[in-house]
């Protein structure tokens, strides 16, 4: 009887193990299978980018248009490394361009399907965080190892497809967004590595080496933008929550080096130039900007809870006095948010996470005033502190359920509504397919948005469908006639047209007078319009013979920005060339020839050499026409352009003597 109890006892036994093993098992392929499925999300929501054309605006200018983009030479990188993107420092951002055009040259899949792969290692990480915290001494739950993948995986899905990450993942640059959570992410993982290593006494050369990693990752995520700079914000509230005591003594110590490189970071954008100025924010120490500081943290929590209207462009929505009900609502928003901290206070891992949110949301939440005036980009990073939040509390809330079933049916609830933002965000990322969609959309969310009529405008014309850009540059002039803006690219468009029946001179001129009045004489790029406005109709008296009116046009271009050199060659031309000898003034022409030869920053141009040495020429300055007649032929042949070359070479021979074969001499200085 003994050895048949003996023989169930260890048949019990063996069942057990094996029961034990095959959990084990379940529990190590959890995490991967976890991780398969924030990559088959990432994938589904975000794949069909690869097809989608580049977003120009910002997008123009940094990338397409930016040379220094174009290759990895040692002077690009020299330049993007000294060299401000705006009015900012975004270095490691404007890299990972040039490492793009390196592999992918201007193609926009490329690009985009870059900012897929670091938004998907932005989520592993995120998942991984969740994983490492929820096994950390601070968070007590009964509950096993699958169902804190589980909760980790349907907090990292919310944060991998909610539609708020659309604009970062999908528009180009949204990256910095993007590459400042990675930095941020790889700072922290590497803190709670150096820690992990000092608890259990590793020694000191494996502490101090991951401190030095996290101090990496900081470096990277400030160079990414300055919102980096909140990573040692975030680390030391990490330490005072979960460190025995002393923790100043050790939170000093580990954070120090991220202190100073936040410090820099802060203070290279404090000190660099301003971001463009918008006439309809709030001064800093005003009633205004308290209002509207409420009133942003309000319209984030809404655009989180309920992002159905989302757009790429949002209009300020500044309250005027606290009895408004927005105001009233926000400051609701925020009495609800101190009550749930302060009933948080001893989950300390949900408590983290909440202020993870809050700490990353402040620097766009126009307490320091900002001139976009909120972005679903700036809620990237905070939606990380939201994900930690929700994956402990749903922990918390799986290890007070009783029953399996009841834990099935909140992983099924869960997984039900990953489904639902799969749907949501889908159709969000649609809307980014070209231009023209973008800024449909967001005329469909805010119809009254004058920026975004004209922006849908400026595409439009790109797109040659002028009438429909016509009628979105009125519509954006009806909400607000004096939109700089809109005046100036609508009075370009109507100059100088491609297509001559599209083309108004005289409403060109009268809208182009208007922008440089509403701009009070000061804004550049109204000036700079105008003049191209005025020469665009002197173009046009000139051919039609009008000689006179066109040398007023011309003259008036001058007066409106004296720094544009184009004016002053097209006047000199017209005053050394002019069929009509009664309006030829050689003199003239050589006073303004010169004078834009010094404005000129394209000193390489043939054609605006030509327009000097014709002047020249034409005042009877024989030698100073061969001259810089001679540089142009050196110029074109340098370039490669052979029939420039040999027709300066034929106006040498027209002038004289032939200056000698690879002649450098600049043109005289005026």
């Amino acid at each position: 009887m003994e050895r048949q109890s003996d023989g169930q006892t260890t048949g019990r036994e063996s069942v057990v193990q094996q029961l034990r093993s095959r959990e084990q098992s379940a529990d190590r392929r959890a995490p991967l299978l976890g991780g398969l499925l924030l990559v088959y999300l990432v994938g589904v929501v975000f794949f069909p980018v690869v097809g989608f054309d580049f977003i120009y605006m910002d997008v123009r200018r940094e990338v397409i248009d930016n040379s220094y983009v174009h290759g990895l030479s040692a002077e690009n990188v020299k330049h993007i490394f000294t060299s401000r993107c705006i009015t900012s420092y975004y270095p490691i951002r404007t890299l990972t361009y040039a490492i793009d055009y390196q592999i992918w040259g201007l193609n926009p899949a490329g690009f985009k399907l870059t900012n897929v792969l670091i938004h998907l290692a932005n989520v592993l990480l995120v998942f991984w965080l969740c994983l490492r915290l929820a096994g950390t001494p601070v968070q007590r739950s009964a509950t096993g190892g699958l169902w804190n993948v589980l909760v980790a995986t349907l907090a990292a899905g919310v944060f991998a497809i909610h539609p708020v990450v659309v604009q970062p993942v999908v528009w180009v640059v949204g990256r910095e967004e993007l590459l400042l959570t990675l930095g941020i992410l790889g700072c922290f993982h590497c803190h709670l590595t150096a820690r992990r290593a000092s608890e259990v006494r590793s020694g000191k050369r494996v502490v101090v080496a991951w401190h030095a990693a996290a101090a990496v990752c900081c470096v990277f995520a400030a160079l990414s933008g300055v919102i980096g700079a909140v990573a040692p914000f975030l680390i030391t509230t990490w330490d005072l929550l979960t460190l025995g005591r002393p923790k100043l003594k050790k939170t000093f110590f580990a954070t120090f080096a991220l202190w100073i490189i936040a410090a820099i970071a802060i203070a290279a954008r404090v000190l660099g130039p301003a971001g463009p100025p918008d006439p309809t924010a709030p001064g800093l120490l005003t009633t205004e900007r308290l209002l509207l500081v409420l009133n942003t943290y309000r319209l984030n929590w809404l655009t989180l809870l309920w992002p159905m209207h989302l757009s790429q462009s949002y209009l300020w929505q500044i309250p005027r006095s606290f009895a408004e009900k927005d105001v009233i609502l926000a400051v609701a928003v925020l009495l609800l948010t101190g009550v749930v901290l302060w009933k948080l206070r001893r989950q300390t891992l949900i408590l983290f996470g909440l202020l993870w949110f809050g700490l990353a949301l402040g620097p766009t939440s126009q307490i320091l005033p900002h001139y976009v005036s909120r972005a679903d980009r700036f809620l990237y990073l905070p939606l990380v502190g939201l994900a930690l939040a929700a994956c402990m509390a749903l922990r918390l809330s799986a290890g007070r359920m009783n029953t399996r079933t009841s834990l099935i049916a909140a992983a099924l609830i869960g997984m039900a509504g990953l489904h639902v933002l799969v749907g949501v965000s889908a159709r969000q990322v649609q809307t980014w397919r070209d231009a023209i969609q973008v800024w449909e959309h967001a005329i469909s969310v805010e119809p009254e948005n004058q920026y975004a009529h004209c922006r849908l405008a400026d595409n439009l014309v790109r797109a040659g469908q002028f009438e429909r850009a016509y009628r979105e540059y009125g519509a954006a002039l009806q909400i607000d006639p004096q939109y700089v803006d809109a005046l100036t690219n609508f009075a370009w468009v109507l100059a100088t047209c491609e297509n001559p029946q599209f083309r108004d001179y005289p409403l060109a001129i009268q809208l182009a007078d208007r922008a440089c009045q509403f701009g009070k004489r000061t804004n550049s790029q109204a000036l700079r319009q105008a003049a191209i406005v005025h020469s665009a109709a002197a173009r046009d008296l000139l051919e039609r013979g009008e000689f006179q009116e066109a040398i007023d046009h011309f003259k008036t271009a001058i007066e409106v920005d004296p720094a544009y050199d184009l004016p002053l060659f097209n006047l000199a031309a017209l005053l050394a060339n002019c069929p009509d000898a009664r309006f030829r003034d050689p003199a003239k022409a050589v006073q303004l020839a010169e004078r834009a030869w010094e404005l000129t920053n394209d000193r390489s141009n043939v054609q605006r050499l030509l327009i000097l040495a014709e002047a020249y020429a034409g005042a009877g300055r024989i030698e100073d026409a061969r001259n810089t007649t001679a540089r142009a032929a050196s110029l074109a042949a340098a370039a490669g352009d052979r029939k420039t070359a040999e027709e300066m070479q034929a106006r040498l021979d027209r002038l004289g003597d032939t200056v000698p074969d690879g002649s450098q001499e600049s043109p005289p200085a005026p």
